[in-house]
């Protein structure tokens, strides 16, 4: 499996989570020039923007331990272009990120709510 199948099951397991979650999903995969956000969904109180990270194993690291500030910063360029884009400024929003580890044929997820974004 290549990296691009990987991150798509990780995304997939997510979306599952974010359904059952009552999370409405508006765009998956929306792209800047700066950073891809995998998901824009809506809660009851929140736009929500979300970055997925998948591993397969943790012998090198978790999932959370591929967001370095750069990347957070990127996707922070591109949050501010999607609410610019879409004539969004003064709702309600917030980042999270979400985890999925592979561990012995099973899936864990983690979900951070209102990571915060470097200035």
């Amino acid at each position: 499996m290549n990296t691009k199948s990987r991150g798509a099951l990780g995304e997939l397991i997510a979306k599952e989570y974010l359904l059952r979650n009552h999370y409405k999903i508006i765009q998956q995969n929306w792209t800047s020039r700066w950073a891809e956000i995998d998901f824009v969904t809506k809660n009851k109180e929140f736009l929500v923007f979300i970055e997925v990270k998948y591993k397969t194993s943790t012998i090198f690291g978790y999932p959370t331990d591929e967001i370095n500030n750069r990347k957070l910063f990127n996707i922070k360029k591109s949050i501010y272009t999607y609410l610019l884009k879409n004539d969004l400024f003064g709702i309600t929003w917030r980042f999270d990120v979400i985890s999925v580890t592979k561990i012995k044929n099973k899936y864990k997820l983690e979900h951070y709510k209102f990571v915060e974004l470097p200035c």
